[in-house]
């Protein structure tokens, strides 16, 4: 009986042959995703994953990033101190390209006579 549905197959066109072996692979490779779906979702149901204990080695790194996050969450405002009684200083003198240094508080000539 397989010999016969092989032969008729390949008595058909080739682009009615392709749509049909396209078919069947995609019919086996679903076939195979489902039992493999299944079978992992069963095997997932019987495992059982031991709790998590804090380490002396996973305890330190927890209060490495504790440290971490304090330090950094407090950065701002060590700026904003650092910063805060610093005056930003005001340029004296501005030049142009006519007469050479404007002292400051002087208005500036214009340039088009």
């Amino acid at each position: 009986m397989f010999f016969k549905i092989l032969e008729n197959v390949r008595a058909r066109p080739a682009h009615q042959k392709q749509t049909i072996v396209f078919s069947v692979a995609g019919s086996i490779t679903l076939a195979i995703f489902l039992f493999w779906l299944v079978d992992f979702r069963s095997s997932l149901e019987t495992v059982t994953f031991p709790e998590r204990e804090t380490t002396e080695s996973s305890a330190g790194f927890n209060a490495f990033v504790a440290d971490l996050q304090e330090q950094f969450s407090t950065a701002g405002e060590d700026i904003q101190e650092t910063f805060a009684d610093t005056a930003i200083p005001q340029p004296q003198a501005s030049t142009t390209a006519e007469n050479g240094v404007i002292e400051a508080g002087e208005e500036p000539q214009d340039l088009v006579e």
